[in-house]
């Protein structure tokens, strides 16, 4: 969703930033990154593919690697928000303006990522679905100690999995339209067609 989102915005030079390949969220994350690249024919550079830790921190020295690189990204996507928030803190701090230069997206939703400066586009997390999903199975493992354990999956749900705020520049040719009600969605302007 997030790649696709890009990708839709005119971005074909795609960087990930995510967490620990030991744990399994990151691992996902990347999975999907490198299937959505391939999926729409794109190239995934090795140096721009960089693994790092769920923290603030480990963002900013993500973003920091990749600002080592020969060559730089238009957009990059980040395995999680506090991640995000450190990559863009550093980004601004090397003078990389966002999303004029670089477009942003994370992955969460956290509470403080529509407050930060320019707010964090984000894919949203279902944490309330999450934690319903955790309390009924750990319900019925108690209910049933012999059960094996299961995996459990929540599928993307397009409407409303996506949090479109202003750190995404959309590089592909746009009508003055389509700019009114960009401007529009992210400033709560008012526009009249």
């Amino acid at each position: 969703m997030a790649i696709q989102h890009l990708i839709e915005q005119g971005h074909k030079r795609i960087a990930y930033i995510g967490g620990p390949l030991e744990k399994l969220p990151a691992k996902q994350r990347l999975d999907g990154f490198i299937e959505a690249m391939e999926q729409a024919n794109l190239v995934v550079q090795d140096d721009w593919v960089i693994e790092s830790d769920f923290e603030f921190e480990g963002g900013k020295l993500g973003m920091r690697q990749l600002l080592s690189c020969a060559s730089l990204p238009s957009a990059v996507f980040i395995g999680n928000d506090a991640m995000a928030m450190g990559a863009m803190s550093e980004a601004q701090l090397s003078g990389i303006k966002i999303p004029q230069q670089l477009s942003v997206i994370g992955y969460d939703n956290c509470l403080y990522s529509a407050y930060f400066s320019p707010p964090l586009t984000t894919i949203n997390q279902p944490k309330e679905r999450l934690a319903e999903l955790a309390i009924s199975t750990m319900i019925e493992r108690i209910e049933n100690p012999r059960q094996e354990g299961k995996m459990i999956m929540l599928e993307s749900q397009p409407s409303g999995s996506f949090v479109g705020r202003c750190c995404i520049d959309n590089i592909a040719p746009m009508s003055c339209y389509f700019l009114c009600i960009f401007l529009s969605d992210c400033w709560g302007l008012s526009a009249r067609f």
